[in-house]
């Protein structure tokens, strides 16, 4: 409420003159048509020459982005979940786990419908709704005469389902908006509905098929519950034994030491990189798992880690030994180096080359810019009229639109070229226009809402900025 009152108060201090509205009316609605090129790096890769020398050079002024990858070493136990195949499961834990989650095999009553639909919106009017109610009625006098129901669907139904005969397949309650629901949980097997009004307009429903609800057997269930509870046993023994493992080496001081009493295989892996394990020279599949990864490349040389749990299994992990990046030999991204170079040397030249023509059209003070993008292999291309207002659906860049309305006949380029999105630009305005007056008079008084409501935005928002800079802050310490 009191909010309300500031908001109303303020909003008093709004007010606009006649000027003020067609000033920023002509602002809002002035059109620039522009002429362009664009100069892509692209069209000049085929002209860098790459020299043994200007690559290594190049290389050598950036080397920071040549760098290796991390690489680490690994010494490692793994507890896989099958590691003892899928162990036995007595029928009477089957029987009680059944018992246990009884209501899991509960399946509810599910049925299958077609409907054919007649949309609404809240946009139309009494007339307009009677006439679509009508239209329904003389569908369903259709059905009912016995004519085919999916082909009417797919003539006459105005929702998705109509191109597959209106087939909404099965569902259970709760799954369909409620007028839908009731018609069609009341419906008997091959009956039709009368019409059904909904958010989205006149339905039509024909029940296709009920199923009722029941509860899955054991005898239907058995093999789900038995892979499940094998899951559960495996999942538990690889935990224990890598947990007694893991209570082994701490108080054996090291995995190796541990490695020379126990017959669990300790897994050495070389070098590696995280985004390449399998250059480990491991088999061990949970060594390409993500958790597995984390938990390795987190550790220091020397470190061990605790239990790593992965989809597969745990695991115990050590570093070994680990190389941090450092930067690669020329030989080995030369290839690299040569796919960065020319991308670079392109678009440096795509630059140098849109600055010479902008330095063209500025020195000699030629309006043939066509001519003078004909030097270039280039063709100019024209814009639509755009508005200010319109600058970011343009096809143009934004930033180009914006600068172009700062552009004047005694400034008509830019300071330099333009890049963005990988292009250079060069552009000049071929025309300014002002709105008509016409337009003004068609548009002024909804031009007048909008801009006071701006206007009052900006004098709420200058507000509370005020405000914010002027309040003192007390924390009562009792409150915490």
């Amino acid at each position: 409420l009191l909010a309300g009152k500031v908001i109303a108060y303020l909003s008093r201090f709004a007010k606009l003159t006649p000027l003020e509205v067609k000033d920023q009316f002509d602002f809002d609605n002035e059109e620039i048509k522009i002429e362009y090129v664009s100069f892509s790096g692209v069209d000049f890769k085929k002209e860098v020459e790459t020299g043994t020398e200007q690559l290594k050079s190049y290389y050598e002024e950036n080397k920071e982005n040549y760098l290796t990858e991390p690489q680490i070493k690994l010494h490692f136990l793994a507890f896989p979940f099958d590691a003892k195949g899928k162990p036995a499961i007595p029928d009477e834990d089957l029987e009680a786990f059944y018992r246990q989650n009884f209501s899991r095999y509960s399946i509810p009553e599910q049925r299958s419908a077609r409907h054919i639909l007649i949309k609404t919106s809240e946009a139309d009017s009494e007339d307009i709704l009677s006439e679509k109610q009508q239209r329904a009625a003389q569908v369903l006098e259709l059905a009912r005469s016995g004519e085919d129901f999916a082909e009417l669907a797919k003539q006459y139904s105005e929702g998705p389902t109509g191109p597959r005969g209106g087939d909404l397949g099965s569902f259970t309650r709760g799954r369909m908006v409620k007028p839908f629901e009731d018609a069609a949980f009341s419906l008997n097997e091959g009956e039709i509905s009368d019409i059904v009004e909904s958010q989205f307009g006149f339905h039509i429903i024909k029940l296709e098929k009920i199923e009722p609800a029941h509860t899955r057997t054991l005898e239907e269930v058995k093999d789900e519950i038995a892979a499940q509870l094998q899951a559960q046993k495996s999942s538990e023994l690889a935990f224990t034994q890598a947990t007694e493992a893991y209570e082994s080496i701490i108080l054996a001081g090291s995995m190796d030491k541990f490695s020379q009493k126990s017959d669990i295989p300790v897994v050495q892996t070389d070098f590696f990189p995280r985004n390449s394990p399998g250059k480990s020279g491991s088999s061990v599949g949970m060594i390409s798992d993500p958790a597995f990864l984390n938990a390795a490349f987190s550790l220091n040389r020397g470190e061990l880690s605790s239990l790593v749990e992965t989809p597969l299994g745990y695991a115990i992990i050590f570093a070994a030994d680990k190389k941090e990046p450092e930067t690669a030999l020329y030989e080995d991204v030369e290839e690299q180096v040569r796919k960065d170079f020319i991308s670079a040397r392109s678009e440096a030249m795509a630059k140098e080359a849109a600055e010479a023509m902008l330095s063209a059209l500025k020195e000699e003070g030629t309006k043939d810019f066509t001519a003078e993008a004909a030097k270039f292999d280039i063709s100019p291309k024209t814009s639509d009229y755009i508005t200010r207002s319109a600058a970011a659906g343009s096809s143009l860049p934004e930033q180009i639109v914006n600068m172009g309305f700062e552009l004047s006949e005694a400034k008509p380029y830019p300071e330099e070229a333009v890049s963005t999105n990988g292009l250079f630009y060069v552009f000049r305005v071929m025309e300014k226009r002002s709105p008509s007056s016409g337009l003004f008079s068609i548009k002024e008084n909804e031009f007048r809402v909008g801009l006071l409501e701006r206007k009052k935005s900006a004098i709420l928002a200058s507000w509370l900025a005020n405000v914010r800079d002027k309040a003192e802050i007390e924390i009562n310490q009792q409150f915490l």
